[in-house]
């Protein structure tokens, strides 16, 4: 019945939505102007007030912001601070209240224009909640050329609840089912078993915006949310805490961002696909006012009480793919979408066109570190009830030190309570795909650099409370490590069930930190610098394991592992007491090797 209700409530309106522009005229604007309010701000810019040569199909500035309506009249709910963008600098914006005329009026340069786009970040929080209200551009002329209509919520701040300890499991890539996605972990019932708090699904912007004239698509996270409901019940009234890893970038960015808009688009080597620059504002920009609308949907709300996390994405952060990229090689424009359809691809571009944007050869970490924090805070004001995940990644040893590393390096060297306020409680901070050459000890190639963001990370956690959560991505296992022998470690795989089972729940025994009397499991001390001195340990308060180490079905390359390898880490881990008798028998004596997927 409360599945029922809820998809009720939410079809009756409480689906983010946005009000058409035919709609919008109906709505009063003509008032006398105001000042700007305090604290509104306008973000990165470049001469401010100045005019780029107009991108869209009509004349004068257009909004590329926009809130598209489900139901007509219904403007879209949003939450916390929105970019207002436009495909042109314009000389006046002008916000105003339905049945109240105008609240705000705001021109050059705090009107700034940014590469020739207009730019605006307004705080929908200082405006009345659960009114409509319309924002309009004006041209150098006077007259208005667009306007979009939207309602801010009441934004409601207290406690965050924090993350339940333990393992997360997710149900594949983007395009992966969410439901039958999860059916791999399932026990008796269709249970997903209680070793498991919660799982992680992958969301991609492509998914949830595919045309930006329709109303957002958040079909996949309501399924998500649905399931988390039918878990509870089948488990016992326990939760299952759903984290939404929402993607921008790479191959999450929906087609149109490059069509219509004409952005510029870069190849990284490597086959690490197509993207943009990390610190592409107009993307990150536009990607915010998806989050925007989402938070307005989720965040706290009483009838989707499992959304308990969201990734930090957009403009300079980890999850925005291009931020572990290697340097771009190419530069491309938008040609045709000739590759997989509806999904960026290599061939939808023509490459190295005449007057393709020529790029640094290197990305500069604080160029990301300035565009990481304006996305935190972006987020942050839109997402007050959730925790905030905030991971760090790693770039291949050839680039040198760890850019993404170094970047949140630099934030945290001016003090995430400084730079981000009260947002500082929400945050999660981790770090992602720790691979076979994380815990290989003869590969200090790569394994200083990679080990180097868990020092970042513990340098945090010693400076401000953090559940500390380690995404473990695809990787493959072999025979327990040997110093000094020369041979790789953990890179090979083996038919040995009890050498790989040792493999797989070392990993996951990370996070119990160090245990020196037990001289069977591996050092937990890590010397970053292989100067022979301790630095510092790993520890962690929860872990996503990706489908692809625990399905043998998913057909991927990588190594699969018997769950109870999991589960009995993880009950090592995060509890105390002994672990009881699984529910389908007690399937850990005989544990299955390590093995690679059916073919």
């Amino acid at each position: 019945m409360k599945i029922a209700v809820r998809g009720v409530v939410a079809r009756l309106g409480l689906l983010v939505s946005a009000l058409s522009v035919c709609s919008l005229s109906m709505v009063a604007t003509a008032a006398l102007p105001v000042s700007v309010a305090a604290g509104a701000t306008s973000g990165p810019t470049s001469e401010p007030g100045s005019v780029a040569p107009g991108r869209g199909d009509g004349p004068g500035p257009t909004f590329l912001t926009r809130f598209v309506a489900r139901d007509p009249g219904v403007p879209v709910a949003v939450a916390g601070t929105v970019v207002l963008r436009a495909d042109e600098c314009a000389s006046r914006l002008v916000v105003a209240r339905e049945g109240a005329g105008t609240v705000r009026e705001v021109v050059p340069p705090e009107l700034a224009c940014d590469e020739g786009y207009m730019r605006y970040e307004l705080d929908t929080a200082a405006l009345e909640a659960n009114v409509p209200h319309t924002a309009e551009i004006h041209d150098a002329t006077g007259e208005v050329t667009d306007r979009i209509a939207f309602t801010p919520v009441a934004r409601v701040r207290g406690v965050v609840p924090a993350l339940p300890k333990g393992v997360y499991v997710t149900n594949g890539w983007a395009d992966a089912p969410v439901a039958a996605g999860l059916r791999y972990i399932e026990e008796v019932r269709g249970a997903v078993p209680v070793w498991v708090q919660g799982i992680a699904v992958i969301v991609a912007w492509r998914t949830l915006q595919p045309d930006p004239s329709l109303p957002l698509d958040t079909a996949r996270i309501d399924e998500a949310l649905d399931y988390a409901e039918r878990q509870r019940l089948l488990r016992g009234g326990l939760p299952l805490p759903t984290i939404f890893i929402v993607k921008a970038g790479d191959y999450a960015t929906p087609t149109w961002y490059y069509q219509r808009l004409g952005r510029p688009a870069y190849h990284f080597p490597g086959g690490e696909g197509v993207g943009t620059l990390p610190w592409d504002y107009v993307m990150g920009d536009l990607f915010a006012a998806v989050t925007s609308q989402i938070a307005a949907r989720y965040d706290g709300r009483a009838e989707y009480p499992d959304f308990a996390g969201i990734y930090l994405s957009g403009a300079g952060t980890p999850h925005y793919p291009e931020m572990w990229s290697s340097r771009p090689t190419r530069c491309g424009v938008w040609n045709a979408d000739v590759g997989v359809l509806g999904r960026i691809d290599y061939a939808d571009f023509t490459w190295d066109p005449p007057g393709c944007p020529v790029q640094p050869a290197l990305p500069d970490p604080l160029k990301q570190a300035e565009a990481y924090v304006s996305t935190t805070r972006l987020m942050a004001s839109q997402f007050t009830r959730t925790t905030l995940i905030a991971m760090l990644d790693v770039t291949p040893p050839a680039e040198g030190r760890n850019r993404t590393t170094t970047a949140m390096e630099h934030i945290l060297d001016q003090g995430f309570d400084t730079v981000f306020g009260d947002a500082a409680d929400r945050y999660t901070v981790g770090v992602t795909n720790p691979g076979r050459h994380t815990f290989d000890p003869n590969n200090h190639n790569f394994r200083e650099k990679d080990w180097h963001k868990y020092r970042v990370l513990a340098a945090y956690a010693e400076r401000h409370p953090v559940f500390r959560l380690m995404e473990l991505g695809p990787t493959q296992f072999g025979p327990p490590p040997v110093e000094g022998s020369g041979t790789p470690g953990w890179y090979l795989p083996t038919a040995d069930p009890a050498a790989d089972r040792y493999a797989m729940r070392e990993v996951v025994r990370y996070c119990a930190g160090p245990a020196e009397d037990d001289p069977n499991r591996y050092e937990r001390y890590v010397d970053a610098d292989a100067d022979g001195a301790d630095d510092f340990d790993v520890a962690c308060d929860g872990m996503i394991i990706h489908r692809t180490n625990l399905d043998a079905a998913y057909r991927v390359h990588q190594w699969v592992f018997d769950r109870c390898t999991v589960w009995q880490a993880a009950w090592d881990v995060w509890t105390d007491s002994t672990p009881p008798v699984p529910t389908t028998g007690d399937y850990c004596e005989e544990p299955a090797p390590a093995r690679p997927p059916a073919r």
